[in-house]
């Protein structure tokens, strides 16, 4: 069991929790409405090379003064990507295709006055950049072009491919972690009978 599902099983597992105990107090649960009213993902684009899907967008308003304070603590500050590629059912669950996991960390040097951005895809590291500009770690941290994360191979009809944040968790009722998101951002596309692959904004 990969450590997706595994934090997937967890979190469903304290989000029914999470219900028990605000039924139990009188008190609502936070809706996902609320998660993503401070940051939220825009410009989002799809494209096809070949068996490949390749993703642009942007994150806004997800440096807040918390996130803001850590890096100029020097701690390590980060932002995990979900990405998946999902066929739609109107009669059943949807079906998910492929699953992609992007994991932005940024970590401030006092001394050199950088600030070291990592990237890992699944859990691996792909890349590492410096940088020293406020706005070019924001453009490090929120905004990508031409993602390389999810796969096509093997599959046949119509997709769609969904992205969304992770924000970090929060505590309900000061003991309960609570996972803070985006809400899932889609486009669809389509595979035409001679077999080519694309976007339906192509």
């Amino acid at each position: 069991m990969n450590v997706s599902l595994l934090r997937l099983l967890k979190l469903l597992a304290l989000s029914a929790l999470a219900l028990l105990v605000a039924a139990a107090s009188g008190q609502p649960a936070p809706s996902s409405s609320k998660k993503a009213s401070k940051a939220r993902i825009v410009d989002f684009e799809v494209e096809i090379e070949g068996e490949q899907v390749l993703v642009s967008f942007k994150l806004v308003n997800a440096l807040d003064e918390k996130r803001q304070r850590r890096l100029e603590s020097g701690l390590a500050t980060g932002i995990v990507f979900d990405f998946a590629l999902v066929r739609k059912r109107r009669l059943w669950f949807n079906k998910t295709l492929d699953r992609g996991e992007l994991e932005v960390s940024a970590m401030y040097n006092a001394v050199s006055r950088e600030y070291l951005v990592n990237y890992k895809h699944d859990g691996s590291l792909i890349d590492s950049r410096l940088v020293r500009d406020p706005e070019e770690l924001y453009r490090a941290m929120f905004e990508f072009e031409k993602l390389d994360v999810l796969s096509l191979a093997g599959r046949k009809g119509s997709a769609v491919v969904q992205v969304r944040a992770e924000l970090g968790t929060r505590s309900l009722f000061f003991f309960i972690p609570t996972l803070r998101t985006t809400d899932w951002v889609e486009e669809r596309i389509t595979i035409e009978r001679n077999g080519r692959r694309r976007a339906e904004g192509e």
